[in-house]
């Protein structure tokens, strides 16, 4: 990734890293990771996951795998996400130009959304759960407050 390097030891492990979310997470299932980034060395055991940022030192963590495996399964899952997180999900996976927040959105939200659905149904099941409005215009994903 832009962010680190990882070394595969014998095991299962899920990357999600994309160039406009400014951090990779990496999490392990099973054998064993090693995590490199500038000058720190992070050695992942089964259950962990790191994440990191350009720049930025490695933080280990215990993995929800329920969240980050879900993609196999067909959905978009999150636990307390940030918008702009859940939002870089919705960017990659409908192939969205940008999203442009018209005001610093500070939201967290637990859920999931079955990918198969239409974009437009994924962004009214968003305005369901909270005060904010989204536009879909010229390739761009609008969000009012």
């Amino acid at each position: 990734t832009k962010d680190y390097a990882v070394q595969v030891l014998g095991t299962q492990f899920n990357l999600k890293s994309y160039p406009q979310s400014g951090f990779s997470k990496t999490s392990l299932l099973q054998g064993a990771v090693q995590v490199n980034a500038a000058e720190q060395q992070l050695l992942l055991v089964p259950g962990e996951q790191t994440n990191g940022r350009e720049g930025g030192r490695l933080a280990r963590q215990k993995a929800n795998f329920h969240e980050v495996l879900a993609w196999r399964e067909g959905y978009f899952r999150f636990s307390n996400a940030r918008l702009k997180d859940i939002m870089n999900d919705v960017v990659n996976w409908y192939d969205i130009q940008e999203v442009v927040y018209e005001e610093n959105i500070q939201e967290h939200f637990t859920g999931s959304i079955i990918r198969s659905r239409k974009l437009t149904d994924v962004l009214t099941a968003l305005e369901r759960i909270s005060n904010l409005t989204f536009e879909r215009k010229e390739g761009r994903i609008i969000v009012r407050n």
